[in-house]
């Protein structure tokens, strides 16, 4: 890989700036509602007081917990600072160690159509999530994209680098985990007591639905692979998404942008000077 590859990755390769510029995206396009609202970042350097205050979450946390924040976080050069950034609180509704009580659960489940709906505009949005668990939703709402590629990226298809069906392989990946989430959650609700309605919700189908279809699945095959951060099993893409990140347009957007950013005042009309108004018909 060439040096300016690597230079370019190194902007594209850390947790931070994977949200820095996921988020600036959604800024940009005012659809910020796709996710837990930023108002911007921090900048932490690690002295006593913030170690102490890191001890003191952790044990509330985790107690019985013993690590330093140096080793949490895996940093060599304590003059390096974390870089943060500042979200909306959306409490957790997860309680350790515990099941979810039915009315939660019941709640949670009502998320998911829109859910649903949110990520599928994420990649309309050019932003693929590649880790998406439940984890990372709090009260429906998606809280973390430090995984997230937005593009343009240094692996896009104007680079060349990977092939031009990443993207739309890595959004496929993210639909499918996103099933996997709806079979859970449906699986919990049959044992609720009593018993939740399951969502019918069809984020990625089965590839053994696929067996039915016409024509046959054999008779179209090599299917592309999804390309999944996990990488443990190996999945097949047999449809494309609805939306295909990389065909998103953010020319246009820089574009726009820039003509925004112009400062252009449009030229209005003269007033007329006192006393020199329109003349008034007879009657």
């Amino acid at each position: 890989m060439p040096q300016h590859a690597v230079d370019s990755l190194r902007l594209h390769a850390t947790s931070f700036n994977n949200e820095c510029r996921a988020y600036g995206r959604l800024k940009e396009l005012s659809r910020e509602d796709l996710a837990i609202k930023a108002h911007g970042y921090l900048r932490i350097y690690l002295n006593d007081q913030i170690e102490e205050q890191f001890q003191a979450a952790l044990q509330k946390s985790r107690p019985g917990a013993n690590w330093t924040l140096k080793e949490n976080m895996h940093l060599d050069d304590l003059n390096t600072p974390i870089m943060a950034i500042v979200k909306d609180w959306v409490p957790n509704h997860r309680i350790r160690g515990k099941i979810l009580p039915r009315e939660v659960l019941q709640r949670q489940m009502g998320h998911l159509p829109r859910m649903l709906r949110n990520l599928r505009q994420l990649h309309k949005c050019g932003i693929v999530v590649r880790d998406l668990k439940a984890q990372q939703y709090y009260e429906g709402q998606l809280g973390d994209l430090s995984l997230a590629w937005t593009v343009p990226h240094i692996f896009g298809p104007e680079h060349g680098i990977r092939p031009r069906w990443l993207f739309a392989s890595m959004a496929a990946w993210d639909l499918k985990c996103f099933q996997d989430m709806v079979n859970h959650e449906n699986e919990r609700a049959s044992r609720a007591e009593p018993p939740l309605k399951p969502q019918n919700l069809v984020a990625w189908r089965k590839d053994e639905a696929y067996e039915r279809l016409r024509p046959r699945p054999w008779m179209v095959k090599p299917f592309l692979p999804m390309v999944n951060f996990d990488g443990y099993e190996e999945f097949y893409m047999t449809c494309y998404p609805p939306y295909d990140p990389s065909q998103f347009n953010w020319k246009a957007v820089e574009q726009r942008n820039k003509k925004a950013s112009t400062g252009r005042v449009s030229k209005t009309k003269k007033a007329p000077a006192r006393g020199m108004g329109r003349k008034r018909k007879a009657h």
